[in-house]
């Protein structure tokens, strides 16, 4: 939920690299953190630790929350490393389930734009394993540089990106390199609407389900219900 600015580093989980998967069905690109991980509680204690501020969630308005909280960004991000916000979350319920309806169709690529902590690679694979996610690839990823782009060990072209801040879809749909996108809903983009090429779901429960249930995304698809 922070503005970064880190290189992207790509690890591969369980064996799997883009070209042991089918060739004929492109990667989905997966966030991690407010998608998979229950992580904004956890910030919450720490930025009100590290402010004085206790500001809830649902106040969250904007994605940039260090305009909120009226700090720096190394304040927050310092509070998130300081306070193991990263290693201390829990999976939203039905996570690991999602992520594997999800695989029955793309091969799933984990992009996280987490790479201010320090040991962001051991810390985001040890989490995934940890919790029982199977996925085909992590990548560790910065805001400076479009998830599309930063997926390009994992192919050209992508079915998907999953995630809840609205520009890294819009940034990746410009790009011409990715097919849709699906947010998912959360306080900082409550306002924002769907799209012909812009799905909005409740939660990955909701989004898993939704795509394992079309075949051809057409935009009179965007009338079926997504628990929204």
């Amino acid at each position: 939920m922070l503005r970064l600015l880190y290189s992207a580093t790509t690890i591969a989980l369980n064996g799997y690299t883009a070209n042991k998967r089918n060739a004929m069905s492109k990667p989905l690109i997966l966030d991690l953190d407010c998608v998979l991980a229950d992580i904004s509680g956890l910030m919450r204690e720490a930025f009100y630790a590290a402010t004085g501020r206790d500001i809830p969630v649902s106040r969250w308005h904007q994605y940039h929350v260090d305009e909120i909280y009226g700090t720096t960004f190394d304040v927050l991000l310092n509070a998130l490393v300081e306070h193991e916000v990263l290693e201390r979350a829990k999976p939203y319920s039905g996570a690991q389930e999602a992520v594997g309806r999800l695989r029955e169709r793309f091969p799933v690529i984990v992009c996280s734009n987490r790479s201010f902590h320090p040991d962001a690679q051991r810390v985001t694979e040890r989490w995934l394993c940890d919790h029982g996610f199977n996925v085909d690839g992590i990548i560790v990823n910065t805001h400076a540089k479009c998830k599309a782009e930063a997926c390009s060990p994992y192919g050209e072209q992508f079915s998907f990106i999953i995630d809840d801040h609205v520009d890294n879809i819009r940034q990746a749909l410009a790009g011409g390199r990715v097919d849709r996108g699906g947010l998912i809903r959360q306080p900082w983009n409550k306002h924002e609407p769907q799209t012909q090429l812009m799905q909005v779901y409740s939660d990955i429960n909701a989004c898993a389900s939704f795509l394992a249930e079309v075949s051809v995304l057409e935009p009179a698809d965007l009338s079926v219900n997504r628990g929204v």
